[in-house]
């Protein structure tokens, strides 16, 4: 007999006779006990069953277990539990305990050792970057052991089995970094059962349910106390639906229709909202902000941005206008409108090109343009360049140019690398005597200079050897593209006095120490082919001075014992502050078809700039040069309304109409003007604003717009309509606009009944009416009357029951079909809207 028959041998019969005769579910065994039994052979051979203890379940209708809760705490111990919660708050160490030991009854009688196994399930939930570290006896499956650290706000799901025989734990990591609630502050369980009404912390009710205002039957005048709607609508069996009210800083939602209600914190200064089943719940704020839920317990703030180009007063850019007006010639010869047609002209008939008569084609012409007064923006000049080989186009923007290129911060100076006792030393003058110019906004820190002066040692009488100097000066690139290297040298041949060699000297004055006339080294750098940046030293400027310590009598003026050209840099100075003005460059080189050339900065460098075109060695052609000015700004969310047939939110700011569906925003249209209303209904879409009502059929792409005064609500379906304040109510058509079809007591609220297929309207003081054309109206059962309750809201929900609510009150109303109205339990917040989440 196996040992599944065995057991069932051996269990219990079950009950017999009457059902009645059973125990109740409660007093039902949680299953069967086998204890004992002698060791038996089984037909396999060389098996030998051995007596035990088993627990065995009589029926598994639910395989439920429980798990163990912890904080910051990693000890599992795998007899305690098989299932575990660890929070984690920092760095986290898992420890796990060897399975129960096999009791003694179990052991078999010939002495063989029995092992266990155990499985374990691990959830651990990171409140901050964890870094998690796990035994090492364990052996990973799948992806392997999650990396660290582990990111806040996500949990890992982990299963381990432990064999005893081996003393391994084998792991499987089955999710990871899943983004999950917090154990703490965990999210609404959907399968709790719905709450009293009387709870505050399930219903947002206060407890007895007390009202803002006191209400009376429309009927016979009397009293009227909170009631809880029932939980099944009349005529509705088993209809649901979800209500979602809005309030400032707060939202409430209900599962069955009303019936109870759960609060949840939401966005602050809230104005309007689009509920969506399955998209979510988009509030717009009064600030122009608009934020998006799927569970209500996080929101996420929604962003809407937009770049606006405004073309600058670049003018004749094109040279259209066969001539250089506008254009300031800054060079000897000047360069000439030209309407060849080699090259073609990249737009129209002119472009800009060199003097081919002129003694050199290098030509430089200039413009001034004003930017606009704001803060924000960038500025962006463009152009088009034909170079043909050997040539090089060179656009450039200045601002608050005053003629130097680069200035080093004042009273800066360079020291000799090593101060010596044995001989005399100095530090430089100041370096803010230099100027620099070229390409400047490329250039970076200094990162060696050396002036060298060569010749037998002066105390000597053997002065017949060479004399050489030379300056090396380097920069590092600000882009970190190369570096700018340059340097004069002179050899001056053999001499045969100290005076001879000191007449000779061009660059140095050793006497004086000082550069004897004026230096220009120009720098170049293989990184930027094409590009030089001059630096000039002036006549007499005073050099660093330190003698080297070598046996080639060599006068180091600054440097280092044994330093050379090929030394590492020794000078990582950062020289300069902001250049003497601002200046930007871009350059094209033998393209032999145009090409762009564009220069992009804030708009923060001052006006005007200058626009510079330079053409240089070749033949070089301008054409097409604009100035423009981008800013991007963050739109503002003024209007939001849901599209039930393409189940979408549409939100509207004062440029655009966006959709937003499936968590993604896409721009869909222009929009007309700043609308504060706005209502959707497949291709149809409606907006209003205090002045006027504009109205599309093709899904935005047209809006037909109309003045309106006064607009309260608009509607697109099922046909496009307004609400006006004064209690005017009317269809809008593209051509012919609002069209008023009745007159309702001034701040009536209007609302479509979709499963009665007719129009609904509630006056302030709570008077009804109903209609199917917005033209003949029918008096309805009024809402409860107050002399002090505000103006009174109300929707139908597609079961039949309709609620109702007191604008900006907590207060709350229900009624079912064909029944009156009746005060409900009233929410913890005041009421800014309620929909049904369709």
């Amino acid at each position: 007999m196996s040992l599944e028959r065995k057991i069932l041998a051996d269990a219990p019969a079950p009950n017999t006779g009457h059902a009645a005769d059973a125990p109740p579910e409660a007093e039902k065994p949680s299953g069967l006990e086998i204890r004992g039994g002698a060791a038996y052979a089984t037909r396999e051979p060389h098996v030998v069953e051995a007596g035990q203890v088993i627990r065995h379940q009589d029926e598994h209708t639910a395989l439920l277990r429980t798990a163990i809760y912890r904080q910051d705490d990693g000890a599992i111990d795998p007899g305690r539990s098989s299932r575990w919660m660890i929070r984690a708050t920092g760095d986290l160490t898992i420890a796990l305990a060897k399975t129960p030991a096999v009791p003694a009854s179990q052991i078999h009688p010939s002495g063989l050792v029995r092992r266990r196994e155990a499985d374990v399930e691990v959830v651990v939930y990171y409140a901050a970057d964890v870094t998690v570290t796990w035994p090492v006896n364990i052996v990973w499956g799948g992806a392997g052991q999650p990396a660290n650290p582990r990111p806040s706000g996500t949990s890992d799901r982990v299963t381990l089995r432990y064999n005893e025989r081996t003393g391994e734990w084998w792991a499987f990591a089955t999710h990871t970094e899943v983004v999950s609630a917090d154990p703490l502050n965990p999210a609404p369980d959907p399968t709790e059962p719905a709450p009293e009404p009387d709870d505050p912390s399930d219903d947002g009710a206060p407890p007895g349910g007390d009202t803002d205002h006191d209400y009376t039957n429309p009927d016979n005048g009397d009293p009227m106390t909170p009631v809880q709607p029932p939980d099944e609508v009349p005529g509705a069996p088993g209809a649901t639906g979800t209500l979602v009210a809005l309030h400032d800083a707060a939202v409430s939602v209900s599962g069955n229709i009303g019936h109870t209600w759960r609060v949840y914190p939401g966005p602050a200064s809230a104005a309007g909202m689009s509920a969506l089943r399955g998209q979510g719940v988009v509030v717009r704020d009064s600030l122009g902000a608009a934020w998006e839920t799927f569970d209500f317990a996080t929101w996420e703030q929604l962003s809407f941005t937009e770049q606006i180009e405004t073309e600058l007063p670049l003018l004749n850019g094109g040279f259209e206008l066969g001539n250089l007006a506008m254009w300031t010639v800054a060079s000897e010869n000047a360069p000439l409108p030209t309407d060849i047609t080699v090259p073609q002209p990249r737009e129209g008939r002119w472009m800009l090109g060199p003097d081919f008569n002129a003694a050199t084609p290098d030509y430089e012409v200039r413009q001034d343009v004003e930017l606009p007064n704001v803060a924000v923006g960038d500025v962006t000049v463009r152009g088009w360049a034909f170079v043909l080989s050997g040539g090089t186009a060179e656009l450039e923007v200045r601002s608050d140019w005053d003629g130097q290129t680069w200035q080093p911060a004042p009273g800066q100076t360079l020291p000799p690398m090593r101060e010596q006792s044995v001989f005399p030393y100095s530090v430089s003058d100041s370096l803010d005597s230099w100027s620099i110019e070229g390409p400047v906004q490329h250039l970076g820190a200094l990162t060696y200079f050396e002036a060298r002066v060569r010749w037998q040692d002066l105390i000597g009488t053997d002065l017949d050897k060479p004399v050489t100097e030379s300056i090396e000066i380097r920069f590092s690139d600000s882009e970190g593209q190369g570096s700018w290297q340059g340097a004069v040298s002179g050899n001056y041949g053999n001499t045969s006095s100290a005076s001879t060699a000191r007449n000779r000297l061009v660059y140095i004055d050793f006497d004086a120490r000082a550069t004897a006339q004026q230096v220009d080294i120009t720098l170049t750098n293989g990184a930027r082919p094409g590009e030089t940046v001059t630096v000039r030293i002036p006549a007499g400027w005073g050099l660093p001075y330190n003698r080297e310590e070598s046996t080639s009598s060599q006068i180091l003026l600054t440097g280092r014992e044994g330093s050379s050209q090929d030394d590492d840099p020794f000078y990582p100075y950062t020289l300069g502050t902001d250049p003497s003005g601002f200046s930007v460059t871009d350059t094209v080189t033998a393209s032999n078809q145009w090409t762009p050339v564009s220069l992009t900065f804030p708009r923060t460098v001052g006006s005007p700039i200058t626009v510079i075109l330079r053409g240089s060695a070749e033949a070089v052609f301008w054409d097409e040069v604009s100035a423009s000015i981008v800013e991007t700004r963050t739109e503002e969310v003024t209007a939001v309304a849901r599209d039930l047939v393409n189940r979408r939110h549409l939100l509207c700011t004062s440029e655009s109409i966006h959709a937003r569906a499936d968590a993604t925003t896409a721009y869909l249209a222009p929009s007309p003007f700043a609308a504060t209303l706005a209502a959707a209904h497949g291709d149809t879409i409606v907006l209003a604003d205090a002045t006027q009502v504009a109205v599309s059929t093709d899904g935005g792409q047209a809006f037909a717009t109309h003045a309106l005064t006064g607009a309260a609500q608009v509607f697109a379906h099922p046909a496009p309509a307004v609400m006006l304040s004064n209690g005017q109510v009317g269809t809008v058509d593209p051509t012919a606009g609002f069209s008023a079809t009745a007159t309702l007591p001034a701040g009536t609220w209007l609302y479509w009944d979709a499963r009665a297929q007719r129009w609904r309207a509630t006056a302030p003081d709570g008077a009804g009416q109903v209609s199917t054309d917005l033209v003949t109206w029918t008096a309805i059962g009024a809402m409860p009357v107050s002399a002090t309750a505000p103006d009174r809201r109300a929707l139908a929900t597609d079961s039949g029951r309709k609620i109702g609510w007191a604008d900006e009150s907590r207060d709350l109303f229900h009624a079912e079909a064909g029944n009156d109205w009746l005060v409900s339990i009233p929410l913890t917040e005041p009421i800014l809207d309620i929909q049904e989440m369709k």
